[in-house]
């Protein structure tokens, strides 16, 4: 099946999978739903165009966590709304009005390769847009823009495993095995609340993973 390799890597990254209000939270390796975005944003798809997100979400979708990176917070206020006679925005002094604070969690020096599977011509439009994205692509959050080409490249494999075991891994790894999280059909794997159904309303379906490791096709070989 038409495979295209993605490297998601950044000095912060963050893919929020339980992130509520004022605690954003990241999950440990790439969502379907931040990745899905991510591609959305390079092919220049509207938030309410949820027939093309349809089609996007049809894309099998496997991750190799090269580098897992550390989990670090960072706090961020959220004003009150509220503007003294300046303009400028005034510190709440009751509950209606007070200054929020926000939680933010971050993965620091994370490396992944994501594989995304699917039909011919859909993916050929992924790594055309890839290539020249439309709108700026970024890992999870505005503020974490990849610091290394997205498009690795592209080719036939039989799966998801044959793919992530046919790449090379990320600049200054030095391992063979790695943990990876791939699709599966809903008897082979658990239950994951990130597939995107709506951007615009928020709204999210459930999908089957299993966690599995890979072992590059050159150390196998070695091993023979």
């Amino acid at each position: 099946m038409r495979t295209v390799l993605v490297r998601l890597e950044a000095p912060l990254q963050s893919w929020g999978y339980r992130a509520r209000w004022d605690q954003r939270d990241t999950g440990m390796e790439p969502t379907k739903s931040g990745v899905i975005g991510l591609v959305a944003a390079a092919l220049g798809v509207e938030r309410g165009d949820d027939a093309t997100l349809r089609q996007l979400t049809t894309l099998r979708l496997g991750v190799r966590v090269d580098r897992q990176g550390q989990v670090i917070e960072d706090l961020h206020t959220v004003g009150s709304g509220v503007r003294d006679a300046r303009g400028d925005l005034a510190m709440g002094k009751d509950d209606t009005n007070r200054t929020v604070l926000s939680v933010r969690q971050y993965l620091a020096d994370a490396s992944f390769l994501a594989a995304l599977q699917g039909g011919d011509a859909l993916v050929a439009a992924v790594v055309a847009a890839l290539q020249r994205p439309r709108w700026l692509p970024f890992l999870g959050r505005r503020s974490c823009p990849p610091a290394v080409p997205l498009l690795v490249g592209e080719g036939d494999y039989g799966s998801l495993v044959a793919a992530l075991e046919d790449w090379p891994a990320a600049a200054g790894v030095t391992q063979r095995r790695f943990r990876a999280v791939l699709d599966v059909a809903p008897s082979q794997g658990n239950p994951r609340h990130d597939v995107p159904q709506s951007f615009r309303l928020r709204t999210f379906g459930v999908r089957y993973v299993e966690e599995r490791t890979v072992v590059l096709r050159d150390a196998m070989e070695d091993q023979c």
